[in-house]
């Protein structure tokens, strides 16, 4: 886990997903509002014996579960969603998708008989949703798994406090050059309005 140094109001913390390929989590924490972004796991390395998955480790988020908002998606792939029915045994928060990210969740709460508990909430490209003093607005990019269609892959610009926006980073760049490009307008037009936000 790594938490950044600032004298910001904002605080990033990985919970996973720097410097190792899975695990895919992002925590964003403005006053007492937290936003996740992605929870994902690893597949075990094959000196990880008798080991199924590699989940990230959510202590951090356990003991401050009363301010989290929650967890929202950028996607469908593994590293990105399956550590949700672990996660969500310990954290009743809201998740946040699209109609085809949540449903391959859907399926994995039913496993566990998560799915009557959780709350799933469908979002579209450029919805955005106010999550405490966060708004979270959903962008279209590229990055393919099968059959997905670029309407069903997001990345999430995150805005806290004064609304300016505070990280673009849930824009994962994982995979080969080219492979993962976001819709070069609206990143630029995130941009052009942050820079009139910071004037």
């Amino acid at each position: 886990m790594q938490v950044t140094e600032s004298n910001s109001p904002l605080q990033i913390v990985a919970l996973g997903g720097l410097g190792e390929i899975g695990m895919n989590m992002m925590a964003y924490q403005c006053g007492d509002d937290i936003v996740v972004v992605d929870c994902g796991l690893m597949f075990p390395e094959p000196d990880m014996l008798g080991i199924d998955y590699v989940i990230p480790d959510i202590t951090w988020l356990r003991e401050r579960s009363a301010n989290v908002r929650a967890i929202c998606l950028t996607h469908g792939h593994e590293d990105h969603i399956g550590a949700l029915p672990f996660v969500l045994q310990e954290l009743n928060v809201p998740v946040y998708g699209t109609a085809l990210t949540l449903g391959f969740v859907n399926e994995k709460l039913k496993e566990y008989k998560l799915d009557d508990v959780v709350e799933l909430v469908t979002v579209k490209p450029r919805d955005s949703v106010t999550l405490g003093c966060f708004c979270v607005e959903f962008l279209r990019v590229v990055h393919p798994r099968a059959g997905d269609p670029p309407s069903r892959l997001l990345c999430c610009a995150v805005r806290g406090g004064s609304g300016a926006p505070c990280e673009l980073p849930p824009l994962y760049l994982h995979g080969g050059a080219g492979k993962y490009a976001p819709e070069v307008e609206q990143v630029c037009r995130l941009f052009r309005g942050s820079q009139r936000d910071r004037r």
